[in-house]
């Protein structure tokens, strides 16, 4: 089973922000209407996990990035395309959990062929979350003809803009 660790993630409740999220964890607060990709995440897994008679791992990656099989840039490497293609002036504030998608990849073959491995629920992550702006220095190091912005945007002109920026229809 896939899912993501947005099943774990993003809107957790205020009480446990700040502790290390397991895959153990289940959001128990969010509905169709608030927090809509979590909960369709969740619920998949759940269903999956009801129907399967057998063993069953779910393999729960973050935001993934690496080469994509097609010509659209899927939602979640947005940010990073952004970047690449320097449309950011400032670097938004945003600490990320990366994975490499041939990492995933790696881990459902693992998963599929390991006979070790119990059932459960294993996040596929980097152990530190990493701010864009890190993200940019590491690849303008790596590749100075890149020269990428790394200077962080303030939270509080972030929140600002947030008030004008056109919503889009969920």
């Amino acid at each position: 089973s896939v899912s993501t660790n947005a099943a774990i993630d993003k809107f957790r409740k205020p009480a446990d922000r700040g502790t290390p999220i397991t895959e153990k964890e289940w959001l128990s607060h969010v509905t169709p209407t608030y927090g809509t990709y979590n909960y369709a995440k969740i619920e998949a897994e759940k269903l999956i996990t009801d129907l399967w008679e057998g063993e069953l791992i779910s393999i729960l990656p973050c935001m993934c990035y690496g080469p994509l099989l097609s010509e659209v840039v899927p939602g979640s490497s947005s940010p990073l395309d952004l970047m690449l293609n320097n449309e950011y002036k400032l670097v938004p504030p945003m600490w990320i959990h990366w994975v490499d998608v041939r990492d995933v990849a790696r881990a459902h073959v693992f998963a599929a062929s390991e006979k070790k491995m119990p059932n459960g629920r294993y996040m596929c992550v980097l152990p530190n979350n990493i701010p864009m702006s890190a993200m940019a220095h590491s690849l303008n190091k790596a590749d100075p003809t890149l020269n990428l912005v790394t200077r962080d945007l303030p939270w509080a002109a972030l929140w600002l803009a947030s008030w004008f920026a056109k919503k889009r229809p969920i």
